[in-house]
């Protein structure tokens, strides 16, 4: 029998996560992959999860999303940011895993050993001896996109649709409309049932993107490492666990043996060499460093970005003219600061480029590469902004 928050069927169904966490159990997935039912399902309703890729992350969440379609009817919503992401040749392998190693008839009793694709819907079916296939009567799965939510406002509505996805959400290049687009989605999704649960997951891990500030997490994510584990609440009273997955914790073995390769060919102390020995604990790119000696010329410009603050000096090593990046805490009187919010009170403050002479100094350098940059995460820092901005132009 069903159990409704508060007995009051408008907020949505009651689940027993315990009761999840004992069916997903009876799976027996393997111990060196993600597993999501050890996650505190009952003290937050946004989860964030990041890791390397090759960690079983999204086909895990989904089998914690088919454990609560089996139990309750929970209708998982999967959704990426563009709807090219959901058409059937983009998708078609999303199950490929959990079809090999026979979960689907653990789940189903046997009745059914596959999956179909319809109409932005996942069905479970089987393929019968003489060629044909039955289809379960109802999905289990189904597929949207942020950039189609206007049309789902009017014309969704999905009273299970309490698990849901976004995955691959980390996208190097960032509409501005898109957190907020993504969480009127959920609206529409949830209406105002307060029993769905959201799942953000990654393959990529970018400390200084966008996301973390609009969900007001940026200051914990920046100083988090690989293999940490964040339950924040946001001044309004959102819970939101965050979390870094460590991919050689996971599996001990592999990791007893990248240190093992590590040491007999790889022990050099160059920070270049992470990407290869996979001993830095974010995803940073190596940006380049000012040398030991340069002379300043200029130092009045400034990017305002995600409550960051850089400055951009306009420097020279010998004959050579660059642009040197670094953090900054105030700005000044004639500064002139570039900023990705294009409501500018201020006289100071030009969005985007800017369009002075000046300014397109600074941004040629950049185009050159002439530029360096204080630590790899100014760079990051930078480059997201720049990509912000050609992005919304």
């Amino acid at each position: 029998m069903e159990e409704y928050i508060n007995n009051d069927k408008k907020l949505g169904l009651k689940y027993d996560f315990n009761l999840v966490k004992k069916e997903f159990k009876k799976l027996k997935i393997p111990k060196d992959v993600y597993n999501p039912s050890k996650l505190p399902l009952d003290v937050a309703k946004w989860y964030i999860s990041m890791s390397p890729r090759g960690v079983g992350k999204t086909t895990n969440i989904l089998l914690l999303g088919m454990i609560m379609n089996k139990l309750y009817g929970t209708e998982i919503q999967y959704i990426r940011f563009h709807e090219s992401m959901i058409m059937n040749k983009n998708i078609k392998d999303i199950f490929e895993v959990i079809i090999q190693f026979k979960y689907i008839e653990k789940l189903t009793d046997g009745k059914y050993d596959n999956v179909i694709y319809k109409a932005r819907r996942w069905y479970y079916c089987k393929y019968l001896d003489d060629g044909t296939c039955e289809i379960a009567d109802n999905h289990f799965m189904m597929c949207l996109s942020v950039d189609k939510n206007e049309t789902y406002k009017s014309t969704y509505n999905a009273p299970k649709g309490d698990f849901i996805l976004v995955d691959e959400f980390i996208e190097k290049y960032y509409l501005d409309s898109y957190f907020i687009d993504m969480v009127d989605l959920f609206k529409t999704i949830g209406r105002d049932r307060l029993s769905p649960i959201i799942f953000l997951s990654a393959n990529t891990i970018d400390k200084f993107h966008p996301f973390f500030h609009e969900l007001q997490i940026s200051d914990y994510v920046e100083i988090m490492e690989m293999g940490d584990k964040k339950l924040v609440t946001t001044e309004l009273g959102t819970n939101l666990y965050v979390e870094i997955i460590n991919k050689f914790t996971l599996d001990k073995k592999s990791n007893d043996i990248k240190s093992e390769v590590n040491r007999l060919y790889y022990g050099f102390s160059n920070p270049k060499m992470s990407s290869i020995t996979g001993n830095e604990s974010w995803n940073v790119t190596i940006y380049p460093h000012p040398p030991k000696e340069f002379e300043i010329h200029r130092r009045n410009f400034y990017i305002s970005y995600l409550d960051k603050l850089i400055n951009l000096e306009i420097c020279s090593s010998g004959r050579v003219m660059f642009l040197n990046c670094h953090l900054a805490t105030k700005t000044y009187n004639d500064s002139i600061i570039f900023t990705n919010k294009k409501d500018v009170f201020d006289n100071r403050q030009f969005y985007g480029f800017g369009n002075g002479k000046f300014h397109r100094i600074i941004w040629t350098l950049i185009e050159q590469k002439k530029v360096t940059y204080q630590t790899n995460d100014v760079g990051a820092i930078v480059e997201n902004y720049i990509n912000s901005i050609k992005m919304n132009r």
